[in-house]
């Protein structure tokens, strides 16, 4: 057992007394095995104090001493904290001073919370109070040792809010646990600083280094929790400790069954990429010259970041949310409810109306609706297309529930979500449901009627809202996240469909036969924002940049009707590809990757504009974190060469290409690239492969051009001139 009496010199300080008896009133209500038990509060000699239970070990605080600790440690650890917060939380009770020496470790690995000398009662705890009196007539009333406008706690561990003097809420826990975190993984502070001014400014408006830039490798997964968890704005954070703790189980899980990939630094020797069920891939790389346009316009279908909703009803429902989840087997996932790794794939609409116009056109509307959200992580279709190649299929076949759950097999997709409308006298019925691919076991499901066709789309838009509810969206994510879809996209329904033929025949590479079809949407509706932004990416593909920027236009007026993420779409093209204003350009860009932290689009996007403004740094470690996310794609690859070839790390760009051409990749930026490291490494035979590999291929002319100027270069002019006819 240990004693902690109240110093001497600050024992006739009434504020001081009061803290520390709130310390051992807000502890004793905490019964934990990670939360240091306190058996008794009393006094001796007029000299109040705790006894509390004994720990055989010594603080964080000694134990980091400047180094970082070994990740499975990091993991661990945060696992137990993150528990003992969610059980203080749901008794109402935030700790507001989580730091290094108030976390102990016992010699077993063992975390411990102590010192909520700090600790802020709510409302749940004033009910387990048994020497206190409440006022009827203030129910919601907290202790706070402190006037409105001050900050409590220690200074490099606060939450923004909590600097900021604001009232806090859990969430201020899970930032300063998160700030420990990072110093864990580091061995630095996330917020140094010589003067509380400069820590406040960092912890106000700085994002602390990347672990990654640091040269510390972590799995990916382990960054995004970082991320998650030191977000300013709190609403953006994570909004329980509970969420946070299962995703650190998850991660645990994960590493050690070798599914977790490790995320390295752009800087050095390439590193593997592993991300998912794709295996390692190397860092990424693009060749010397590309079109911008390509680039520049990528369209993906955003993975998303998960984000969970828990109810309390009360503090037993708290308490026994707080048990289901600290007790569910290690694997097993709530019946309805979907994990951040977890990705979904789409199925055909069924439509057994035999009204033509709803072919395709509902799925495409599910698709724009499951999109914006930040939590869902929606497999592309572009690799829909390649894995039913793989399988010897047409890419064009029908997506039924039997070929979604073979393509499910094959890439290891957690869940199907199918639709159907069917005919009901007079009336249409919208079905949407969700199932695990491997058992067939039901997830979600809802079902809508409509009097008619005009209200169908409506209608998908409002089951799509409450099938991401039951999947485990908060209701503040999907508050943010739910433009209606007929707003988004169209309320017409000839509009949607040829919309979603053109987005068909993109996939398929047919720019021309977009155009056709982006035109005929407008057609059914000028104020269709969606199809005048993609009808502005394909003239930029195909060159014409003036009709690119006025349908860009167009769509940037029109971009209050359309989803976030679509609207984040729109203002960084038209602010990179009509008013050049990089700045906002990369605004854009910086707030995409905030919002959706899996969307790998941005991170490329960034990556190639960094490269047009010549800084290739940056422009390398854009691409390897969209690589990170998206390596069944020729773009990162592309985009990562070219920034080493201009870096001069030759090797790295030859890992690069390297890694991209092992994948099947023939992207003539890949083949063009490659050549050039082997020509500035004096390696003719693969220079030879690669021209081989050209040939009577679209891009033939530019390894030509290349092939010229080696020729020149060397004297042989006639062969150049040749090669240039």
């Amino acid at each position: 057992m240990a004693l902690k009496f109240l110093p001497h010199e600050v024992a006739d300080d009434k504020q001081a007394l009061e803290r520390f008896l709130l310390e051992a009133r807000a502890a004793a209500a905490l019964s934990h095995p990670h939360i240091c038990t306190i058996h008794e509060i009393n006094e001796h000699e007029g000299v109040p104090f705790i006894a509390m239970e004994y720990i055989d070990g010594k603080n964080l605080k000694l134990t980091l001493s400047g180094q970082p600790m070994a990740v499975d440690m990091v993991v661990d650890l945060g696992i137990q904290i993150a528990e003992a917060l969610a059980v203080a939380h749901a008794k109402g009770v935030i700790h507001r001073d989580i730091k290094p020496s108030n976390i102990y470790v016992t010699e077993h690995g063992q975390a411990k919370v102590l010192d909520f000398g700090l600790a802020k009662l709510g409302p749940k705890f004033r009910d387990i109070s048994e020497d206190e009196t409440v006022a009827a007539d203030a129910p919601t009333q907290t202790h706070d040792l402190t006037s409105a406008g001050t900050a409590v706690g220690t200074v490099a561990y606060m939450s923004p809010e909590q600097a900021l003097g604001q009232e806090v809420d859990a969430r201020s826990d899970i930032f300063s646990l998160g700030a420990l975190l990072y110093e864990m993984i580091t061995g630095v502070q996330a917020f140094a600083g010589s003067t509380q001014a400069a820590i406040f400014d960092k912890i106000l408006n700085r994002v602390p280094p990347s672990p990654l830039r640091m040269g510390i490798e972590i799995p990916f997964e382990l960054e995004q929790v970082l991320n998650k968890s030191l977000e300013k704005d709190k609403v953006l954070r994570y909004q329980t400790a509970l969420e946070l703790h299962t995703d650190l189980k998850r991660l645990r899980r994960d590493m050690e069954s070798g599914r977790s990939g490790v995320a390295t630094a752009a800087s050095g020797s390439v590193p593997a990429a592993t991300v998912g069920s794709s295996g390692s891939v190397p860092a990424a790389t693009p060749a010397m010259m590309e079109e911008a346009s390509a680039s520049e316009i990528v369209l993906a279908h955003a993975a998303r970041s998960r984000r969970w909703m828990w109810v309390f009803g009360g503090l037993l429902v708290a308490a026994l949310a707080v048990i289901a989840v600290l007790l569910w087997p290690a694997g097993e996932e709530a019946a309805t409810t979907l994990a951040e790794s977890d990705v979904v794939l789409l199925t055909d609409f069924v439509n057994t109306t035999g009204d033509p116009v709803f072919d395709d056109t509902l799925k495409q509307a599910l698709a724009v609706k499951l999109e914006e959200s930040p939590f869902l992580n929606i497999f592309p279709e572009r690799q829909v297309m390649q894995t039913l190649q793989y399988m010897g299929r047409s890419a064009d076949v029908p997506l039924t529930v039997e070929i979604g759950q073979e393509i499910c097999e094959r890439q290891g997709i957690k869940a199907l979500i199918t639709g159907e409308i069917a005919p009901l006298g007079n009336n249409y019925v919208v079905t949407l449901a969700a199932q695990e691919c491997v058992t067939g076991r039901s997830l979600a499901r809802g079902q809508t009627e409509v009097a008619s066709k005009e209200e169908v789309l409506a209608a998908v838009g409002q089951s799509a809202t409450n099938i991401r509810q039951e999947l485990g969206e908060s209701l503040a994510s999907i508050e943010r996240f739910d433009a209606p879809v007929e707003q988004a996209t169209t309320s017409s329904l000839e509009a949607l469909r040829a919309f979603s033929l053109g987005m068909q025949t993109r996939a398929q590479g047919t720019d021309e036969e977009s155009v056709r079809l982006f035109r005929r949407a407008i057609e059914h509706d000028l104020e269709f924002a969606m199809a005048w932004a993609r009808l502005g990416t394909v003239y930029g593909n195909l060159d014409q940049s003036n009709a690119a920027a006025e349908a860009t236009s167009e769509a940037f007026d029109l971009r209050d009707r359309v989803s976030e993420n679509e609207r984040l779409y729109i203002e960084s093209h038209y602010y990179g590809g009509v008013t050049g204003e990089i700045d906002k350009e990369i605004e854009s860009y910086e707030l995409w990757k905030q919002t959706y932290p899996r969307d790998w689009t941005p991170w490329n996007n960034l990556s190639w504009l960094y490269y047009r403004t010549g800084d290739f740094q940056k422009a390398a470690e854009e691409g390897l974190q969209a690589l990170n996310l998206e390596p069944e794609h020729p773009l990162p690859y592309t985009n990562i060469g070219r920034a080493y070839l201009n870096l001069h790390r030759l090797d790295d760009a030859k890992t690069i290409y390297d890694g991209a051409l092992a994948k099947g990749f023939e992207y003539y930026s890949l083949i063009t690239g490659r050549y050039e490291v082997a020509y500035l490494q004096g390696d003719e035979k693969t220079m030879t492969e690669m021209v081989r590999m050209m040939a009577g291929k679209p891009g033939e002319a530019r390894i030509r051009e290349l092939q010229a100027g080696v020729a020149a270069s060397q004297g042989r002019l006639d062969e150049a001139r040749s090669l240039f006819r």
